[in-house]
């Protein structure tokens, strides 16, 4: 019996999926900007273990892992040391998925001007969804590079 520690309620539950024998997982997952740490490691293996075990109690399991964006470091960091992270974090990437809202155009316009460029360098497909959520209807766009 696996039990989940509930943080609205503050207390431990049984586990019980949503869809019998199905689990959906989505985890926030590494913030890589410099040399690679125990923490970079931990936040990844954690999250493997609990989906391995899920596996193998018969769960059918589908597992999402975000890596967070680098960009918001630049002002902070040496531009150099950000690229050669950029281009490090990057390499050998079979894809890349962008989210943006289609409502704001600077937000496309970052993916279009600071991303593109650097991801066709290293990437295999490039896929960038646009999406908004206006009152009861929703705008959507999509590419695929």
């Amino acid at each position: 019996m696996l039990k989940i520690y509930n943080t609205m309620i503050r207390e431990k539950e049984v586990f019980t999926p949503l869809e019998k024998g199905h689990v959906k997982i989505y985890t926030c997952g590494q913030t890589v900007y410099d040399d690679v740490h125990i923490g970079n490691a931990r936040t990844y293996s954690s999250w493997d273990v609990v989906v391995r075990y899920l596996r193998y109690k018969g769960y059918n399991v589908f597992h999402v892992q975000n890596f967070t964006d680098v960009g918001h470091l630049t002002d902070d960091a040496d531009q150099a040391k950000y690229d050669l992270s950029r281009k490090m974090f990057f390499q050998g990437c079979m894809g890349a998925l962008f989210l943006y809202d289609v409502t704001r155009h600077s937000t496309f316009k970052n993916v279009e001007t600071k991303w593109l460029k650097d991801l066709r360098e290293f990437v295999f497909k490039i896929v960038i969804l646009g999406n908004a959520a206006v009152g009861k209807t929703s705008l959507k766009r999509c590419w695929i590079y």
